[in-house]
């Protein structure tokens, strides 16, 4: 899809419920470039930045990852709005709205700044230029939301927030073919102090919810 292209509020299909269908066919508009292709690895950008600034962005994909195998559902949305660094509203074909929390990462909270507000306008920009985004489904939370890998045409955006630095890898939700490719793409951001990275001792995202709940 052309750049500059802003994603669609909702879908006006007559399907009912979620769309499956298999990534990387011609029907999802995913190109068969992302088939089988070995890891290509793009550099950061050299000088690194200052320490405790922000970075600018990288070429997405940083790290480009062939779409994984799995029989897990894959599901097509409409982008409604992006709610923080790891979650967004979508929906269906049908106008059934769902809340995604990407799945294996945690972003900082919006409170925690500058890198919560980063996160979230980052992943706004990464989804403008798209018209569908497309979502396999790994799980339910106790909050009922979709827990997901989310992919546009040209990648991963849960593996391009962490390779970026603006996302940690949640590892005591990560496992299967998923751990691998997360705490690559993190260990790229976390070697070139990217973002949330310069910090000398940062607080994890889910260090700062517990601080929060517990402070008297």
């Amino acid at each position: 899809m052309r750049e500059g292209k802003r994603a669609k509020v909702k879908g006006k299909g007559k399907s009912s419920g979620s769309e499956r269908f298999a990534l990387g066919t011609a029907s999802t508009g995913l190109s068969a470039a992302h088939k089988g292709l070995p890891l290509q690895l793009i550099r950061s950008p050299s000088p690194p930045p200052p320490p405790f600034s922000l970075s600018p962005y990288l070429p997405f994909p940083t790290i480009y990852y062939p779409l994984p195998t799995t029989s897990m559902p894959r599901l097509r949305f409409y982008l409604n709005h992006v709610k923080d660094g790891d979650t967004i509203i979508a929906s269906t074909a049908d106008s059934q709205t769902e809340t995604i929390r990407f799945y294996g990462i945690d972003c900082p909270e919006l409170d925690q700044q500058p890198y919560g507000e980063i996160a979230r306008q980052r992943i706004t920009k990464l989804l403008e230029p798209y018209d569908e985004i497309e979502v396999i489904e790994v799980d339910r939370d106790r909050h009922g939301r979709l827990v997901g890998e989310v992919w546009v045409v040209d990648g991963c955006i849960n593996t391009q927030l962490l390779s970026e630095g603006l996302a940690v890898a949640y590892r005591k939700h990560l496992h299967g073919e998923f751990q691998k490719r997360y705490l690559e793409a993190e260990s790229t951001a976390r070697r070139s102090r990217l973002n949330f990275w310069k910090q000398s001792d940062p607080e994890m995202p889910w260090q700062y919810r517990y601080r929060v709940r517990n402070r008297g």
